[in-house]
């Protein structure tokens, strides 16, 4: 089991890394103990982060972890209990005790994230995705905001090309705008006995909004600033698809008809130009 502690965004990070992995389809069984804790005072730490889950993520996430605040008693007792479940679970499953083997953990986990300007712009912070990715792709937009505080190569790339950019679908920026708000208002977000801290990211949800109001949003695939023309110009792709009954053929991949809008967002003057194209890609 895991025991967490108040933190800042790096702690945020790590928490997303966690509950995706345990979000994962093939997971959804697995006993597997979390608890967050703290003194009275770190309560409201532990508010936003269990706020934000439960709206980007959904209650399901948040039944994977409990919060105990001030009572180092109740979280032995709570994990004492919780590696009970998991040792009577791996014994009915025939798993080992050292090693937990059935775990799933997807490729997206594995792989390391390098926060950079083009890979923060192309995170996919949108809902048509399984609730894990949606927590992959948040937990990278908290990295790069790491490394942008506090790890060299992040912060001399913020000083040479200005703030990362996070955009996407407004019902997850909008309270990630939220809790970073707060974290920066608690000094959270700096190293202790640092200047006054400058934000290294600069979040828009006008560019997720573009995608669900030109498609519908059940129908609409993007990926957010492809490529950057200037400064102060982004350059994404938006796809929308048509609801269609597909025939799937044997070894063959289905590619659905639709639309590809090439766009391009004005982030000084907030202008957005797209234009529209048929096309197809595969599903």
């Amino acid at each position: 089991g895991v025991i967490v502690f108040p933190g800042g965004v790096g702690t945020a990070e790590e928490i997303l890394y966690l509950l995706g992995i345990l979000l994962h389809p093939d997971n959804v069984d697995l006993p597997y103990p979390v608890v967050f804790t703290g003194r009275q005072e770190n309560a409201e730490y532990f508010e936003m982060i269990d706020k934000f889950i439960r709206n980007a993520l959904g209650d399901e996430a948040a039944s994977k972890y409990e919060i105990i605040i001030d009572d180092p008693v109740r979280v032995a007792q709570t994990m004492k209990k919780g590696m009970k479940e998991v040792e009577t679970f791996r014994r009915a499953m025939q798993d080992a005790y050292y090693f937990n083997w059935m775990l799933k953990i997807d490729p997206v986990f594995q792989l390391p994230f390098e926060p950079n300007h083009d890979n923060m712009r192309a995170l996919e912070l949108h809902r048509d995705q399984p609730v894990h990715l949606i927590a992959a792709n948040l937990r990278k937009a908290f990295s790069g905001i790491v490394a942008g505080n506090v790890k060299e190569g992040g912060i001399r790339q913020v000083q040479e090309k200005g703030p990362f950019e996070i955009a996407g679908d407004p019902t997850l920026i909008k309270p990630l705008e939220a809790m970073l708000e707060q974290f920066v208002t608690q000094n959270r977000m700096k190293l202790p006995g640092s200047s006054a801290y400058r934000p290294s990211y600069r979040t828009d949800s006008r560019l997720g909004l573009a995608g669900f109001g030109i498609c519908g949003r059940n129908y609409c695939r993007h990926s957010s600033a492809k490529r950057k023309n200037s400064r102060n110009s982004v350059v994404f792709q938006i796809h929308c698809y048509y609801p269609l009954i597909v025939i799937f053929q044997i070894l063959r991949p289905v590619r659905r008809p639709g639309t590809k809008l090439t766009c391009t967002y004005s982030t000084e003057r907030g202008n957005l130009k797209c234009d529209r194209s048929r096309t197809s890609f595969r599903r």
